[in-house]
């Protein structure tokens, strides 16, 4: 039996065609590894841009919803917030507002988009002791007007207490 030169010719384009997938497939997993890697880094980042931002809307809207920033984790009584809101039309707004804020958050977090521990790790207490606070509207609200409102937040604050 006699190799000949075409035999030569496809065995190389063979070896070639078998190295240049085995490199394919390497690179692909390297890319894979950094574009991981880039993702977790960007949630990071959305994570911490999110809670400089959480910071400064809720100092505004401590002082829009005349909320005691030291006596956190009081439930308010409904006929308190809704008297609030017979007094000023923008209370309502700015309440809602305010819970709206913690439910695009509490999606970001439960979709994936924030780093979890670092929003929990920061902001455990705030989260809870604001679900706490306006729990009886929250229900209220489900009751009047939307049968899921603020529906993320709530089971994020049951995941955090668990």
């Amino acid at each position: 039996m006699c190799i000949t030169l075409s035999d030569i010719i496809q065995i190389l384009i063979l070896v070639t065609l078998v190295y240049t997938a085995y490199a394919a497939i390497k690179s692909l997993n390297e890319t894979k590894k950094i574009h991981f890697n880039n993702l977790d880094w960007n949630k990071k980042n959305r994570s911490v841009d999110i809670m400089k931002e959480f910071r400064d809307f809720k100092n505004k809207m401590n002082s829009e919803l005349q909320l005691n920033i030291y006596t956190n984790n009081v439930e308010l009584e409904l006929d308190e917030i809704l008297n609030r809101i017979k007094k000023s039309k923008s209370y309502e707004s700015s309440l809602n507002n305010y819970l709206n804020f913690y439910e695009g958050i509490s999606i970001g977090i439960l979709k994936g988009l924030y780093d979890e521990e670092i929003i929990k790790s920061s902001r455990k207490t705030t989260f809870i002791h604001t679900y706490n606070e306006f729990k009886n509207y929250i229900l209220y609200r489900r009751k009047t007007n939307n049968s899921v409102a603020w529906r993320n937040f709530e089971i994020l604050i049951k995941k955090w207490n668990n």
